[in-house]
């Protein structure tokens, strides 16, 4: 008899990151959306990409990071604030208008959606009711895109630092006004509620880093 070998179990290979498509350089054609699902207060839908897999984008960069006018929060006072684990966070595109352009070409595939699917929603004239993904601030100049991020939870957003790779354990103690960053974020749901329609841009990785104005002003050598 041939003496019994121990065979060990190889160990499993982690599969590799699915790296995120840069934002205004991606290829967002051919968008799906999935049919009306109701919600508690509200009605939504799902989107994928043309081959169904989540619309998942990387937005800003080291050397052109993100800012943020307002910080991560929700409306209310402190008391509110402490207690929110799901906040607000938005970013300014000012200027960016290759970024612009390509919010506004989403935006048009889900108005024409809207319009061809109008017997879907309650709501009346679906797609003139249709919130853009981007805000334009006439008062201040400026143009903006409101993110939602979870700061705990299965969902929660994972946040890492440039220089180290290193993970970030807290968002909420970010001070996200004075801190430039860049984001991986995920267009997922189209919804309805009351006479409104918009998208949600959830946020699935921030990374704090430098801007390219953070530099020691004076020449010390």
């Amino acid at each position: 008899m041939f003496p019994s070998i121990e065979r060990s179990t190889p160990a499993p290979i982690a599969p590799k990151p699915i790296m995120a498509q840069v934002f205004e350089s991606a290829d967002v054609a051919g968008i799906r959306i999935s049919d009306p699902a109701p919600g508690r207060g509200m009605t939504t839908c799902n989107l994928s990409d043309a081959h169904g897999k989540p619309l998942t984008f990387q937005l800003g960069s080291a050397e052109a990071p993100l800012r943020s006018p307002f910080g991560a929060g929700v409306y209310g006072g402190a008391e509110e604030n402490a207690k929110a684990t799901r906040l607000n966070l938005e970013a300014l595109i000012t200027g960016r208008d290759d970024i612009i352009a390509k919010f506004r070409e989403v935006d048009a595939q889900i108005v024409a959606w809207l319009r061809e699917n109008q017997d879907k929603f309650r709501v009346r004239n679906a797609s003139e009711n249709y919130r853009p993904l981007f805000i334009e601030d006439p008062e201040y100049g400026t143009t903006r895109v409101r993110f939602k991020m979870n700061t705990a939870g299965l969902n929660a957003a994972k946040g890492w630092t440039m220089e180290d790779r290193a993970r970030v354990p807290n968002l909420k103690a970010v001070n996200f006004r004075e801190t430039p960053f860049i984001l991986v974020f995920q267009i997922s749901k189209l919804w309805s509620m009351s006479k409104e329609l918009g998208c949600t841009c959830e946020v699935k990785h921030v990374i704090l880093t430098s801007g390219a104005d953070d530099v020691f002003p004076m020449d010390l050598s």
